[in-house]
């Protein structure tokens, strides 16, 4: 692998692992069980952007995280099997004392998480942003290439190493049906596109041509207020009128990965009304690369020797926009012709904005056939991802195990495992006449005679007895359900379909929910 592919030494990533809001049922006690430790696929949450980082090359990485759940991450980090294994360095914790949901009664905005002190002082590079639920098949060095690709045409424009931009990465929430599922999370993505390199990296050529300018980015919940609001979606003439040929998209969904250069530490730390980094962050730079003044608002032309104009903010004239006709579609128009002039005149709105660097970002296709790229922030999420995981061949994706069965004597030979569709981890004991498919079980957990389990994950240390039932189930820690070898004629067993059982619960022999 060439040293000229990989980041430099000093680039460092951050990964958020934040407080676990799509996983009450098993992150009620942060300080036993973090979101970042739920297991997907048998291996913890970190581990799969830790891998990510890792194959990048970059070696400095930091987990940002509350310092209730700081012991916990810790001593997993030391002594997880999955962790233990990665490559060395292990990663550095930042736990600062403000993300104690102990001392805050609101949710900390992941913008918000980058003004702390003690993460500004581990920013000294260029930096990765990513969330702990992140789960991809992308080649990490075609994502880093992809950046570096583009940066190379923006330093070329003559303004050195500041004028770095950034890169996103959103995904299509389409299934493999080019539908939507229903309640899925997705975003407005306004985009334009952009000037193809005349040199790519070879990792890079994969992802190049889905690489556009965004324009402007907002969650869709988001937009459907400002719609609500206003009887129509407002967007500015002069984003259309600066690029002439625009995309709406609303089948996306940000992944929080974000390539940042240096200088936006800056831009994060002096804007304290910055709270969401997709939102307010990359919106507002987003925005800034077509609205006059925006900019200078937030002291953007300081980082790039650009004299700081008057700081008035124009006008640029407001349309009501059908949005129903610009989904998924390319609006195109003729280009307005600058009447700006050439040189740098800092009086000139238009002048400023040519020095900042656009912020890119690229839309991944659904998948399949694309590559696996989406967020595990839901349970639901959790559990089809793992069944997925679970059906792929060894070897086929950086994501599989080497084994389906990792201690296979363990398993009654009358035991019926559907191996192709099944993963069994350390310990894992499994009685006669039992039956499982579909499923992923954790380390340490036993399976008792005649028992049935299909499409189910069970986290570490699960107790199933004799003849349970379950289908459809994401089982927590260390959970116990009641079975019995022999029952009485017309004896009513346990039976689960659909449930999700938090950890530490008994369930008693005979319950049936569904």
């Amino acid at each position: 692998m060439p040293h000229a592919n990989l980041p430099a030494p000093a680039f460092k990533a951050f990964i958020l692992c934040g407080p676990g809001s799509g996983f009450e049922t098993f992150c009620a006690n942060p300080k036993d069980g973090p979101k970042a430790l739920l297991p997907i696929a048998n291996r913890p949450m970190v581990w799969y952007p830790l891998d990510f980082c890792y194959r990048m090359g970059i070696t400095e990485i930091s987990l940002i995280i509350s310092p209730d759940s700081h012991e916990a991450l810790d001593d997993a980090l030391n002594q997880n099997p999955y962790l233990t294994s990665l490559p060395s360095p292990k990663p550095d914790i930042i736990a600062p004392p403000g993300l104690a949901q102990s001392s805050t009664a609101q949710i900390i905005g992941t913008a918000e998480l980058f003004r702390f002190p003690e993460v500004q002082a581990a920013i000294d590079s260029d930096f990765l942003v990513l969330p702990c639920d992140l789960l991809t098949e992308l080649d990490p060095l075609a994502a880093y290439e992809t950046w570096m690709t583009f940066q190379a045409e923006v330093a070329g424009m003559g303004a050195g190493a500041g004028r770095q931009g950034g890169l996103g990465f959103w995904y299509s929430v389409l299934d493999a049906e080019r539908k939507k599922p229903k309640g899925a999370e997705t975003d407005f993505v306004m985009t334009a596109a952009i000037a193809r390199p005349a040199v790519v990296f070879p990792h890079a050529a994969s992802l190049a041509h889905n690489t556009e300018q965004l324009l402007n980015a907002k969650s869709n919940a988001t937009l459907d207020d400002e719609v609500a609001n206003h009887g129509a979606l407002r967007i500015r003439n002069k984003a259309i009128e600066e690029f002439g040929r625009t995309r709406i998209e609303r089948v996306y969904r940000d992944s929080h990965v974000y390539f940042f250069p240096r200088w936006a530490k800056e831009l994060m730390a002096r804007n304290a009304t910055f709270e969401s980094m997709s939102e307010d962050v990359i919106g507002a730079w987003a925005k800034a690369s077509w609205q006059d003044g925006l900019a200078e608002k937030l002291g953007m032309q300081e980082y790039f020797d650009a004299a700081t104009p008057n700081g008035s903010t124009a006008d640029n004239g407001t349309a009501d926009v059908d949005i129903a006709s610009m989904i998924s579609t390319m609006s195109v128009h003729p280009p307005t012709l600058s009447t700006a002039f050439a040189s740098r005149v800092p009086s000139s709105p238009s002048s400023s904005r040519s020095l900042l660097p656009p912020f890119l970002t690229y839309l991944h296709p659904p998948s399949p056939p694309a590559p696996l790229l989406r967020r595990i922030d839901t349970v639901p999420t959790l559990l089809l991802t793992t069944l997925h995981l679970a059906a792929l061949p060894p070897s086929s994706s950086p994501l599989t195990h080497t084994a389906k069965i990792t201690h296979p004597h363990l398993v009654d030979p009358h035991a019926r495992i559907d191996l192709p569709t099944t993963l069994l981890d350390a310990n894992v004991t499994v009685g006669a006449h039992a039956t499982v498919k579909e499923c992923a079980v954790g380390a340490n957990c036993s399976i008792g005679p005649g028992a049935r389990l299909l499409r189910c994950v069970l986290m570490d240390g699960v107790d199933v007895g004799a003849n349970v039932t379950l289908s459809g189930c994401v089982v927590g820690r260390r959970a116990k359900l009641e079975g019995k070898e022999r029952r009485a004629k017309g004896e009513q067993g346990t039976v689960l379909r659909d449930c999700v059982v938090r950890q530490v619960f008994l369930v008693e022999w005979g319950t049936e929910e569904k």
